[in-house]
């Protein structure tokens, strides 16, 4: 299957055109566009770009007979994301191991309006993904019905509606399971920020996190209870304390991710403010894997 075959020519008329990816980037400030090359740099780094596209190999048996695998990148990814997790945090830590795995063609697809925002489409820019379309939900309904079944690509869907448009689609999917509660927390995910000291917290520490993160709930904890915004959710309690909770990822200080580890599927040091890891998206979700016994 091809990627033409995925994507209906009729698509191109939702395309998000370059002046409005330019609006976006004009938008950002230096601090916005510095934070967005640092995550991005951060997950190619993490992700390790494949320097070998397709791979073949072949095994013969003590017994007799032998088997053959081939891998290689699968021809197309679309990354489907809505209102709710309109955030550069989220949609990058999705995107990068699809870029970095070598898939052939990738859309990223807007599910009613308020998906694209700003800082997302600045991001995808800098992320070297400008194809990028707009659709309403009962569009992207009908986008699912017209994909034929296969196996060389993969829907990607961030947020409850983006979910709910592609649920009928026939193809390999991937979406990750929210934990929180939604009414609390419009993206459905949660992020447990433990800090030790007062300098640890400014005010630019919470800025660069609302501005990576949107929508995100978070609980700011500290022995003392008082670090964090004035505003937000404070709790009080030490280091294991704070470790009996469930959240999707953390922000602690150094000396404690290895430890975290053991407790969080996604750990962030202090330094990595606004990051955001997705548990259980692996580059194997975009490398094809064809074995044949003979």
């Amino acid at each position: 299957m091809d990627h033409k075959s995925c994507l209906p020519e009729e698509l191109e008329a939702h395309a998000i055109d370059d002046e409005r990816f330019a609006q976006a980037y004009e938008a950002a400030g230096d601090r916005q566009r510095s934070l967005l090359k640092s995550l991005i740099a951060a997950l190619w780094h993490l992700h390790a770009p494949k320097r070998v596209r397709s791979e073949m190999h072949e095994a013969g048996w003590e017994q007799g007979g032998g088997a053959l695998l081939l891998i290689r990148p699968l021809s197309w990814a679309m990354l489907c994301v809505d209102a709710s997790t309109a955030s550069p945090g989220l949609v990058l830590s999705a995107l990068m191991p699809a870029l970095t795995s070598g898939v052939s063609e990738i859309a990223v697809i807007g599910i009613g309006t308020g998906a694209l925002t700003h800082p997302v489409l600045t991001a995808l820019e800098l992320a070297g993904q400008e194809r990028v379309f707009e659709l309403q939900a009962h569009e992207a309904t009908l986008l699912a019905r017209s994909v034929a079944p296969a196996h060389s690509g993969i829907i990607m869907c961030l947020g409850h509606d983006a979910q709910a448009a592609f649920a009928n689609a026939r193809l390999p999917m991937w979406s990750p399971k929210p934990r929180a509660d939604g009414q609390d927390c419009p993206s459905g995910f949660s992020l447990g920020v433990f800090l030790e000291e007062e300098q640890q917290y400014t005010k630019q520490f919470k800025l660069d996190i609302d501005y990576l993160l949107p929508g995100v709930a978070i609980e700011w904890w500290s022995p003392s209870g008082k670090l964090g915004p004035s505003k937000a959710q404070r709790r009080a309690g030490d280091f294991p304390c704070f470790g009996k909770n469930c959240f999707d990822a953390v922000l602690v200080p150094q000396r404690f991710c290895r430890l975290a580890l053991e407790t969080f599927p996604v750990v962030l040091g202090l330094d990595r403010a606004g990051h955001w890891l997705w548990p259980g998206l692996t580059d194997d979700h975009f490398r094809l894997r064809h074995s044949a016994m003979f």
